[in-house]
């Protein structure tokens, strides 16, 4: 049955997006819970919070790391060096992180897509000081993987604001 088969390849898409998800949660959980963050926090140090994050954007598990405080001010951006002191425009939106938890979602800049996780950094664990974004690109290459691993020809992303699809193929002999 072709419906069946559909719901199964979709389950297996939105669980890959949930796992590549956590995984981000988890590199933005590292960084927001070390000591020296939380220090370099305090003291706007942003220096050592961008060293931070070129480390894990060095590994290439993600492509953007920012270090925001609790006003949303960007104390720094480990994937653009210097850009900061500015404030983040969907700051509002992420304040429910100050309780102590995460937001993980899916989230669109401009033309491009990605996974993003935002995690409260806590001093002392009790002194809320801001928050470690970290962002991983969505893009052709990851989505034509995904593609092939599911035995799918392409797949087709829409969005809600656009209503417009776009269509990702690995051609043949795409490994």
């Amino acid at each position: 049955n072709i419906q069946s088969e559909l719901e199964e390849t979709w389950g297996y898409v939105v669980h890959d997006f949930e796992y590549h998800l956590k995984m981000i949660r988890q590199q933005a959980r590292i960084l927001a819970t070390s000591r020296e963050i939380a220090a370099a926090f305090d003291q706007n140090h942003n220096d050592v919070l961008y060293q931070w994050g070129r480390k894990l954007i060095n590994t290439g598990l993600v492509s953007r790391v920012s270090f925001v405080n609790s006003q949303g001010i960007v104390l720094a951006r480990s994937h653009f060096e210097s850009r900061f002191n500015d404030i983040i425009e969907d700051w509002d939106d992420l304040k429910p992180i100050k309780d102590g938890g995460a937001i993980s979602h899916i989230r669109k800049e401009n033309d491009a897509w990605f996974f993003r996780s935002v995690v409260p950094v806590f001093q002392y664990d009790t002194v809320f000081k801001g928050a470690v974004m970290v962002e991983q690109a969505i893009t052709l290459e990851f989505l034509n993987t995904m593609a092939v691993s599911f035995g799918l020809d392409r797949i087709a992303f829409q969005t809600k604001e656009t209503d417009r699809e776009s269509k990702f193929n690995p051609g043949p002999g795409y490994i």
